[in-house]
């Protein structure tokens, strides 16, 4: 704490002897863990435990409880649709121009275009 107007702390704590902080904290004796105990602690299930797996596996299951379906279930499918024909749109698109590419290519090498060099203006 510190005192209004002052530029220091004052800390305020009880003083301790070795006997009188015995007395006060009880010493707590852990028991170490085997590697049984550590095999059975890995390989048992309880709800939290499926519950969390199962949340990981499907993601679609936490945020289900949340998902308002009157408000945001038309508009999720109007843009899944959209950007669905976009992604489709551009696939065919890059198909066009790879298959295009590689037919002037092939004409090239066979010799059947010849190609005419312009002049640019600059």
């Amino acid at each position: 704490m510190m005192r209004p107007g002052a530029r220091q702390y004052v800390v305020n704590r009880p003083l301790y002897s070795e006997d009188s902080f015995a007395d006060e904290h009880e010493k707590v004796c852990r028991r170490r863990k085997t590697m049984l105990d550590h095999i059975k602690l890995y390989f048992t299930c309880d709800a939290k435990r499926a519950k969390n797996a199962a949340l990981s596996l499907l993601p679609v299951i936490g945020w289900m409880r949340i998902y308002r379906v009157k408000e945001w279930l038309l508009p999720d499918v109007v843009s899944g649709i959209s950007t669905g024909l976009v992604a489709v749109l551009q696939g065919e698109r890059r198909e066009t121009n790879a298959l295009s590419t590689s037919l002037i290519r092939r004409s090239i090498v066979q010799g059947s275009v010849t190609l005419q060099q312009r002049e640019v203006p600059v």
